[in-house]
């Protein structure tokens, strides 16, 4: 996935193939491919060929390129991926030589960790290093990652089947920001204004009939800027990214026809203008099975849309540069 993070003494980025003398320099090493799964490059030339076939825009594949701030080198790899048949994401790196010892891949791997896991659910984070690369060992171990199971991987030619141990740390399931008691229910949640070529999607409820912002749930120890891009993600299949926020919503109504009917709601909701390049992969439905919809910005106030708020003032929320507050007290 095409990112870019700093930390203290990196910048981590996407590698094209316009870098491949620096990673001849890691790839090309014996050393540094002793304990690795791929075969020692003999040719720069052979490093830019696979770097040109590598998909920068996987979003299951968070690879990035480790660049040291003081001199802009490049001096090594690493990131995770996830695995769909083993529903987990896998962890690899690796290290120019002369920058062993200085804990740049624990800085590294950590910062990419910690992002992947503000906009992806990361429940599972496995890896697995030979016995003898006590280096890998120490790394995960700081990464908070504890033994799993004794494992064997072979070298991509088959020349070398390695003895090695499996590492994981498990996050656990996400939990929502909110609680119910008595007849009283709080949720924390953030939405997404989507606007496309005049119009904006909303999702329509399967019990109303009325239609209401994408969004969800804000997990605890996730940012309202992580929990709307997941959910855009999750529902509707596409990548969205942060515009500004623009609406803060203490939002107080009577529950209907739902699983809350009845209930006296509050909700604390973050609203967020959205920018999507690519919406080719839209899904029509959300996973829970309701619709989404397109609807035109000029036709909006005579919706019925919830919170009622956005039918008034959606001009200032798509035009304002400020953040509106809004005390939403009338659907109670």
């Amino acid at each position: 996935m095409r990112v870019r993070i700093e930390t203290e003494r990196l910048i981590l980025r996407n590698v094209s193939p316009e870098d491949y003398e620096a990673c001849f320099r890691w790839c090309g090493d014996p050393d540094v491919n002793r304990y690795l799964i791929y075969n020692l490059y003999e040719k720069a030339d052979d490093v830019r060929t696979w770097l040109a076939s590598r998909n920068e825009d996987d979003p299951d594949n968070y690879d990035l390129g480790f660049v040291l701030k003081e001199s802009g080198e490049l001096i090594g790899m690493g990131g995770i991926a996830y695995s769909k048949k083993k529903d987990l994401w896998k962890i690899g790196y690796n290290l120019r030589k002369d920058m062993w010892g200085k804990g740049l891949v624990y800085e590294a791997m950590k910062a990419i960790i910690d992002y992947v896991k503000s906009v992806r659910p990361v429940n599972i984070l496995e890896g697995q290093f030979c016995k003898e690369n006590r280096q890998s060992k120490r790394v995960m171990e700081k990464l908070g990652m504890h033994y799993y199971e004794d494992s064997q991987y072979t070298k991509a030619d088959g020349s070398r089947v390695f003895d090695a141990e499996t590492y994981r740390i498990e996050y656990g399931n996400a939990v929502d920001c909110a609680y119910s008691k008595g007849n009283n229910w709080f949720r924390y949640r953030t939405g997404g204004f989507i606007l496309h070529e005049g119009k904006l999607l909303f999702v329509k409820n399967r019990f109303g009939g009325y239609y209401y912002i994408l969004g969800g749930a804000v997990h605890l120890g996730e940012t309202s800027e992580a929990c709307i891009l997941r959910e855009v993600r999750e529902e509707t299949g596409i990548e969205a990214q942060i515009d500004r926020l623009a609406v803060v919503v203490e939002n107080f109504f009577k529950g209907r026809e739902g699983v809350f009917d009845g209930m006296d709601c509050h909700v604390l909701e973050f609203y967020y203008l959205l920018e999507v390049k690519d919406m080719s992969a839209l899904k029509t439905r959300t996973d829970d099975g309701e619709e989404l919809c397109w609807i035109a910005v000029d036709e909006v106030p005579a919706t019925d849309i919830k919170p009622s708020f956005v039918t008034e003032r959606i001009g200032e929320i798509l035009n304002s540069s400020s953040i509106l507050h809004v005390l939403e007290e009338r659907d109670r």
